[in-house]
């Protein structure tokens, strides 16, 4: 994936997140930052975006399981 495309699915997740999101949604961008950061990366930590995907994905996990939605 083109890395400013990743970077601008991120600020849109980011937005949506901070605005209240539906856990559903949540759930699906989770798991898209999973694919990204998590066990199978994409996303090599010297790229632009890690550190930001790496943040959502901690942020977005934290509410799900606060949620007891995960």
């Amino acid at each position: 994936m083109n890395p400013t495309s990743v970077g601008a699915l991120l600020a849109m997740v980011e937005r949506s997140f901070k605005a209240g999101a539906q856990i559903t949604n949540l759930r699906k961008w989770h798991e898209w930052l999973d694919g990204l950061v998590g066990a199978e990366a994409t996303l090599d930590n010297n790229d632009s975006n890690y550190g930001r995907a790496q943040r959502l994905f901690e942020e977005i996990g934290s509410v799900l399981d606060v949620g007891g939605a995960s």
